[in-house]
């Protein structure tokens, strides 16, 4: 998040590995994802482009 508030360019070399840290199950990873792909969008809309269509399983656990 620091590398791409001071050096807006490099967005794009982090935006494969936001979507990665989208599919993890800890809540933490996903916050700071989240909070990650937030300032790229905001400093670089063709990022937006790729992120509008990402979609996650909500839940793999399986109900007893």
């Amino acid at each position: 998040l620091r590398v791409v508030k001071k050096v807006p360019d490099l967005a794009d070399h982090f935006v494969k590995k936001a979507k990665n840290l989208l599919a993890d199950r800890n809540h933490g990873v996903l916050l700071t994802a989240i909070t990650l792909v937030i300032e790229m969008v905001q400093t670089d809309s063709a990022c937006l482009e790729e992120f509008r269509n990402v979609r996650y399983p909500v839940s793999s656990h399986q109900p007893l």
